[in-house]
């Protein structure tokens, strides 16, 4: 009898959050990620073996990894931040002063 047997690696997007990069130290567009690997058999992803999760910059392309529960209250908090409104005042940057 013939078994074929492997592993296959799949990453989800699960969210884009605005944020500063700890590597860059650039604001920009983060993208959270998690990656699973699954036990395929036939081909067929049978059940999930690791699960990595990480933010990924989209200024640089640094990788952070991240724990679980910070990705998880990564999340949370791009959900529930509205969709549009104002910046935070960190990011608004004062109209240049006219010389006198």
């Amino acid at each position: 009898m013939l078994w074929i047997v492997g592993l296959r690696q799949k990453s989800y997007r699960l969210a884009t959050a605005f944020a500063m990069c700890s590597l860059c130290h650039t604001p920009a567009a983060q993208v959270l990620s998690r990656a699973r690997t699954f036990v395929t058999l036939f081909f067929v992803p049978v059940a999930p073996v690791t699960t990595r999760y990480q933010t990924t910059c989209t200024m640089c392309g640094g990788a952070v990894k991240l724990t679980k529960e910070a990705a998880d209250r990564l999340l949370s908090t791009v959900q529930a931040a509205p969709a549009t409104g104002p910046l935070p005042e960190a990011l608004v940057t004062p109209p240049p002063s006219e010389p006198s």
